[in-house]
């Protein structure tokens, strides 16, 4: 037996095989890719591992949960709760970057404070902008889809869910034409995508606050700080309906006004002057002009991050994935390999079992209760 250990550790191929997981990482899930002589060898071999109808037994001081070897890192995604949180993160530092840059190139000297779009109309922070709502359009889709299955499960799948999965792919295609079509270049593609990113985004905040209290309410045992998410989802729906009934009233009195703003009053001007600080621009603009762009793009800057808040609240929803899963599916169903060294296979735990539906790909574990 020791020979063939020898012949096997000296194979090159077997170096990253079974025995040398188990003995050097102590991957113990990988037992399930053992073949049966490999499985005996480490029986004989290894006094603290033994083999009986190819069921492998672990000391209790070795044994580890799927969850906890998922906490740690042993064969286990970075979790999902963590997606929303990265979404509003990335987002809040990519704004501000294109302020900062649209602020020190001179690009926003006709405004207060400036509307989100116009940090984002010239070169270099015209790049930064697209990136940051592509990146941003990409996770929303990705968020909005794993909060429809997550509601699914919760046993919200009547139309509403359906609906809601619609208004939030909607928001989200939205924002990325935002993000390639400027103000300035392409008017209409940039204010359809903002009427979906803003108007529709505000019906899927709507919509996933009632999902969101209904699912929470009817989660048996109790989900621990349900009351305070339920709370904030709907002080967020609350703040972004008052948001767009402001922007809409504004926008209608600029365009009974003829179009009344500040770019409208200050046409191809140098912004620079030639001793290269910026050139003042605000005294030749009426000040109830100044005032009421001002309040519209502190309107718009609050709807945005309502927007923001209402995705990144989900991590609180996502801490209930244990994992998902993408199937490969055949003519005759689901597709079977021999060769997943990352099959959970534990023996004498006691583990709580997972919801679970036949229809979704998606395994989840309810927080524990209040």
């Amino acid at each position: 037996m020791k020979s063939e250990a020898t012949e096997l550790n000296r194979r090159e191929p077997e170096k990253f095989g079974c025995i040398y997981k188990l003995t050097h990482n102590m991957r113990l899930d990988s037992l399930a890719c053992c073949n049966p002589q490999q499985r005996r060898f480490l029986g004989d071999d290894m006094s603290h591992l033994s083999s009986e109808q190819k069921d492998v037994e672990v000391p209790g001081s070795l044994q580890l949960s799927s969850e906890e070897r998922d906490r740690k890192g042993m064969c286990g995604p970075i979790p999902w709760s963590i997606l929303p949180i990265l979404l509003s993160i990335t987002s809040c530092i990519g704004f501000t970057s294109t302020y900062f840059f649209a602020k020190n190139n001179c690009h926003t000297e006709r405004w207060i404070f400036p509307y989100l779009s116009y940090t984002g109309t010239e070169h270099p922070e015209s790049m930064i902008f697209g990136l940051i709502l592509n990146i941003e359009g990409f996770f929303g889709m990705t968020i909005v889809f794993l909060a429809w299955r997550y509601f699914r499960h919760m046993g919200q799948r009547g139309a509403l869910n359906r609906i809601t999965v619609l208004f939030g792919m909607l928001s989200c295609f939205g924002v990325i034409l935002v993000g390639n079509f400027q103000v300035s270049k392409a008017k209409v593609p940039h204010y359809t995508g903002a009427g979906l990113a803003f108007i529709v985004g505000t019906l899927y905040g709507v919509t996933s606050c009632i999902l969101c209290r209904r699912a929470l309410r009817a989660a048996d045992p109790p989900m621990r700080f349900a009351g305070c998410i339920i709370a904030a989802r709907l002080a967020t729906a609350v703040v972004m309906v008052s948001a767009v009934i402001c922007l809409t009233c504004i926008g209608i009195y600029k365009k009974m006004a003829n179009g009344v703003g500040t770019s409208e009053y200050i046409r191809n001007m140098s912004l620079i002057m030639p001793n290269g600080s910026c050139q003042e621009l605000l005294q030749l603009i009426p000040t109830h002009v100044k005032v009421i762009d001002l309040f519209g793009s502190l309107t718009e800057w609050l709807l945005t991050l309502c927007v923001l808040v209402c995705l990144s609240l989900f991590a609180y929803e996502f801490k209930a994935f244990k994992s998902v899963k993408v199937t490969l599916l055949t003519p005759n169903g689901p597709m079977h390999t021999n060769n997943n060294c990352c099959q959970k296979k534990t023996t004498h735990q006691t583990i709580t079992p997972p919801i679970h539906s036949p229809d979704d790909g998606t395994q989840m574990l309810l927080p524990p209760c209040g």
